[in-house]
């Protein structure tokens, strides 16, 4: 990430345990990687609300029955997610493709041309192939909570790949990214 000139945006979704909280942010400063970091739990309070706030900037959450849920009753990471991703597809200049099929189940968006992902059923995954054997070399690249199944034979896939691969293809190649892993 950091040759490439991007920066991350971190959301850690791993619950209340500081210890494994630790974990992250010590592999984090390990690897000397840059990134905004959103700690889901740590502003667990402010779901009460239809908003979270990051980096000083106040956002409103992405509320949805499927996965999703409403700021007055139970929410999951995906609130903060798609929020976020909807930011990124309206702001990102040209196409996007998406790697692995989220949006598709939440909205329909005309920016996001191509959806790959080896074994969703939607119509609108047009590439249905792992996401190393396609090429995303100058394109803008979404990818919501998706890479940290690769490599683990999630879905029924034997990969030799995993998600530090999957993310140094994707930043490396993508002319720009968003990444987003619970």
């Amino acid at each position: 990430i950091k040759e490439s000139g991007k920066r991350a945006l971190i959301i850690v979704c791993v619950g209340t345990n500081k210890e494994t909280v630790g974990s992250i942010y010590r592999d984090l400063a390990k690897l000397k990687i840059e990134a905004d970091i959103f700690d889901y739990f740590e502003n667990a309070y402010v779901f009460a609300e239809d908003s979270f706030e990051m980096n000083q900037k106040k956002y409103m959450l992405y509320e949805h029955s499927y996965n999703c849920g409403y700021a007055d009753s139970r929410m999951t990471e995906r609130c903060v997610e798609l929020a976020l991703a909807k930011i990124y597809i309206e702001t990102c200049k040209g196409d996007i493709t998406e790697v692995g099929a989220v949006t598709p189940y939440y909205f329909e968006e005309e920016k996001v041309k191509d959806i790959i992902d080896p074994t969703d059923v939607h119509v609108r995954v047009n590439y249905k192939k792992s996401l190393f054997d396609c090429d995303l070399r100058g394109k803008n690249v979404l990818s919501i909570s998706t890479v940290e199944h690769i490599g683990l034979g999630d879905y029924g896939l034997a990969e030799n790949w995993n998600v530090i691969d999957a993310i140094e293809k994707i930043v490396n190649e993508s002319k720009t990214c968003m990444i987003t892993a619970p």
